[in-house]
């Protein structure tokens, strides 16, 4: 999953493409502004500010990816935000002012030829208070983060990382679920292992590191199980290792991680992929209602039929199985990583992992290739309405879904 936060820049590097060629915008504490952006150039806003004050403006995207960037009166850029939430949800900027003066807030797409609707509020114009600078660390501990690169060194990193842990911790306390949601999106890709840590799940002794929710044991063992000989065969044909942990998380606990839907198994990796994390749900509710879908047998090809008579398994078993044959699909993210390859887009990067899970399942488990099958058929007799890889590319899920208000 996409996830990239940025951080500050250099005041020049979007010098005469932020602002359209309108006269920037002069705003108010609780003015709203509702507005198309163009794709090409951006608009640009003004708010006055004396000297300490605190101000928090949220831009809520509404079908469009734009990036807020904060700049002083003299022009010299503050903050710039870009959270992971894509096309839909807020892009909030806080900052508390040096001096007195004007300050600009400039908008403009990630695409040139991105179309959409934004949403502009001046939510807060204020003496800043306790919470006020709460909220300005965690903004400044993502901001840090997002400014590590894979060549970072192992001190800096460290020190992001435990920004972004103390941050975490401000947010449980505040009770605030998004920052700390936020928070743990940077922490995954930065160190699982600390991320795990803090969830609240338990650890399991044994080989791989495992963490479950409460109740979940038995079932976090099974499927570490399964994980463990694939490990051993994506690492010895590949001949790269990654440092695999798996969660097996309860709702409640899973959305305290990832925006990905609960029940949708996910992964996500250091930019080199020596660490790594597989998350597994602690059911298949997502998959039993596509088991009750396909049990009727519309559309299945002979091919299929015999591939599945053939399991000796049950179509609600065999379905279960290949659900969590998935967890495959995630270690082929992670050695694709690992490898060094670097896919080009989305949809070549869902390939590759397909492609690594099959290869595996075409050794090791041949018999859940059936339902893989059975799958296929069953899409194909769905009609989709999008069918191309620019759909897919344009609808990857990559963070948070869904406007949210900023009233």
């Amino acid at each position: 999953m996409g996830r990239k936060w940025s951080g500050f820049v250099a005041a020049t590097t979007f010098a005469g493409v932020l602002v359209s060629a309108q006269s920037p915008v002069r705003v108010v504490v609780g003015q709203r502004v509702a507005t198309d952006v163009p794709g090409q150039g951006g608009h640009e806003y003004r708010v006055s500010l004396r000297a300490g004050q605190f101000v928090h403006v949220v831009v809520n995207q509404l079908g469009i990816d734009v990036v807020v960037t904060a700049t002083g009166p003299a022009g010299e850029t503050l903050v710039q935000m870009d959270s992971p939430n894509g096309a839909n949800g807020p892009e909030e900027v806080r900052l508390i002012a040096e001096k007195d003066g004007d300050y600009g807030l400039a908008i403009r797409a990630i695409r040139s030829d991105a179309r959409g609707r934004y949403e502009l509020k001046v939510v807060a114009l204020r003496t800043p208070t306790g919470e006020d600078r709460r909220r300005l660390t965690i903004q400044e501990a993502l901001l840090t983060a997002s400014r590590l690169s894979p060549r970072s060194d192992d001190v800096t990193r460290i020190a992001a990382v435990q920004k972004l842990r103390d941050a975490a911790a401000m947010a449980r306390a505040m009770k605030d679920t998004a920052a700390l949601l936020a928070i743990n999106e940077q922490l995954v890709g930065l160190d699982p292992k600390a991320m795990l840590d803090d969830s609240g799940a338990s650890r399991l002794p044994g080989p791989l590191p495992v963490y479950a929710s409460r109740g979940l044991t038995q079932r976090a063992n099974a499927l570490r199980e399964r994980l463990i000989p694939a490990i051993a065969f994506f690492e010895g044909r590949l001949g790269v290792k990654s440092t695999v942990h798996l969660a097996v998380l309860n709702r409640r606990d899973w959305e305290k991680l990832s925006t990905v839907p609960y029940g949708v198994p996910w992964s996500n990796q250091t930019p080199t992929g020596a660490v790594s994390i597989v998350c597994a749900p602690a059911t298949l509710d997502v998959f039993d209602g596509f088991t009750k879908s396909m049990n009727q047998g519309k559309g299945w090809s002979s091919e299929a039929l015999q591939a599945l008579d053939a399991t000796g398994l049950s179509f609600e078993q065999g379905m279960r199985e290949a659900a969590d044959d998935l967890l495959y699909h995630e270690l082929g993210h992670i050695y694709t990583v690992a490898y060094g390859i670097g896919p080009p887009n989305m949809w070549f990067n869902e390939f590759l992992a397909n492609y690594l899970m099959e290869a595996y399942l075409a050794e090791a488990a041949p018999r859940s290739r059936a339902f893989g099958v059975a799958r296929r058929d069953w899409f194909i007799t769905l009609e989709p309405r999008y069918t191309s890889l620019d759909d897919l590319e344009r609808l990857y899920i990559v963070g948070r879904t869904g406007p949210t208000r900023i009233d």
